[in-house]
């Protein structure tokens, strides 16, 4: 019973954490770690190295880039753009941002077991 008991605990605690995690974006910057939350809890982007980020990459991760300009944190992915002032950079920022990703993202889960269930649609159908 103490193991059930200890299992139980654990399980909660693991569970917690990840929910937490799932709730902010953990970002590296190459030299310091910023912590800002998400507008949506989600796994996607709550860990990100923007050390050596392009433009294209700020299109691939809007989501990141929206967050870091409403906390006043835009200076983590400056490197990235060439601005005058911080009203440019933000303008830059939010241009980059509001494009179509460059890449695709990889296929969630979600996505394979649709896939899987419509194939499985088809073989029943047939």
């Amino acid at each position: 019973m103490k193991k059930i008991i200890r299992l139980f605990v654990a399980l909660l605690l693991v569970g917690g954490w990840a929910l937490a995690a799932s709730a902010l974006h953990v970002i590296y910057t190459g030299s310091s770690v910023i912590v800002i939350p998400k507008d949506r809890i989600g796994l996607h982007d709550t860990y990100v190295n923007v050390s050596n980020w392009t433009a294209d990459d700020v299109s691939n991760h809007p989501l990141v880039a929206k967050r870091l300009i409403a906390t006043g944190k835009t200076d983590a992915i400056a490197a990235a753009f060439k601005y005058k002032n911080q009203e440019d950079l933000i303008n830059q920022i939010q241009e980059a941002a509001s494009r179509a990703p460059t890449s695709q993202p990889s296929p969630t889960i979600m996505d394979k077991a649709t896939a899987l269930a419509h194939q499985a649609t088809q073989v029943v159908q047939h």
